[in-house]
């Protein structure tokens, strides 16, 4: 049962798949070297309701997120160029870059860092 996922320092990339069906974590902390989140990374992880990725990350691949349904707040950096709009839940809204809004919402908060 995994309730916590913390990266060592040194991770550049989150692999496909890595921690999908962790529906017991409720909480990942990122290492300050990661730059990639893998298509599906965190898929049904049902229990995180908060995210902080890192400034280092500029690609946030498909379905990353999905079917997270407790995820609630998001905080990424402005500079994050390349998020899929698959990433988050198929419900969520978030702003790119240029503050344009992707898609529809129950996703509260995503902050630009």
């Amino acid at each position: 049962k995994v309730t916590s996922i913390v990266f060592d320092e040194g991770i550049t990339k989150i692999g496909a798949n890595t921690f999908v069906l962790c529906s017991d974590a409720t909480s990942i902390e990122f290492p300050s070297t990661l730059t990639e989140i893998g298509e599906g990374a965190f898929a049904y992880c049902e229990d995180i309701e908060s995210i902080v990725i890192p400034d280092t990350v500029k690609k946030v691949d498909a379905n990353a997120f999905v079917e997270a349904h407790s995820l609630k707040e998001i905080y990424v950096d402005r500079n994050a160029t390349d998020i899929d709009v698959t990433a988050f839940e198929s419900e969520c809204e978030y702003q790119d870059a240029d503050h344009e809004s992707k898609y529809l919402s129950s996703i509260r908060v995503i902050q630009f860092l």
